[in-house]
């Protein structure tokens, strides 16, 4: 079955107090808060649109032929700035089609998409992370994949090396999600819901 994939950075959090340290999270304390992975999404806000509305529309396009469309989530190691790829979404066209109909007028069909990954998909630990250095290296690119540039489409040899790391992988979205919530009642003041 063919597949596709592209890449799409965001800022894991510095903090070095997180419950689960070794687990990328996202840097809701930033300004960049981006993607929404505890719904498994990306574009949730508009501020990415003209880079992942095309993506969205290719991974519809390939969904309705029965082939898959991947978004590698990229990032920097907080400490030492490797460029790591730390989490991977399988488009599902199902999960997209229920956001539209759960969250009404949050997107526009015209130019506003939702990047929606299926249950399949993955983060996983610092450690666990797909280390992007010899690639980068060979194709002399000093930027990681997805940052500064918008999101880079993924060479179909690198995606399915991704992919077969992964699989082996432990997933660590619970653990993402306790980070969330800790980082989040740190900016709040109130008590950690996790």
């Amino acid at each position: 079955m063919r597949a596709e994939g592209c890449f799409q950075f965001f800022y894991a959090s510095p903090e070095p107090m997180l419950p689960h340290p070794d687990v990328p999270t996202r840097d809701v304390m930033g300004t960049c808060t981006e993607p929404y992975l505890e719904l498994m999404m990306e574009n949730w806000c508009p501020c990415r649109e003209r880079f992942v509305t095309p993506r969205v529309r290719r991974a519809l396009e390939l969904a309705a032929r029965e082939e898959s469309h991947f978004m590698i989530l990229t990032t920097r190691h907080p400490t030492n700035s490797f460029a790591l790829a730390v989490g991977i979404l399988e488009f599902s066209r199902r999960d997209y089609e229920e956001s539209l109909r759960k969250f009404p007028d949050r997107w526009s069909e015209s130019s506003y998409l939702p990047y929606v990954g299926s249950r399949k998909s993955k983060l996983v630990s610092f450690t666990d992370a797909f280390n992007l250095k010899e690639w980068m290296s060979a194709q002399n690119k000093k930027s990681i994949p997805g940052g500064q540039g918008g999101i880079i489409d993924a060479p179909a040899d690198l995606l399915d090396q991704i992919r077969v790391h992964f699989a082996s992988k432990t997933d660590k979205t619970k653990e993402f999600l306790e980070n969330v919530c800790w980082l989040e009642s740190q900016l709040t003041g109130l008590p950690d819901r996790s």
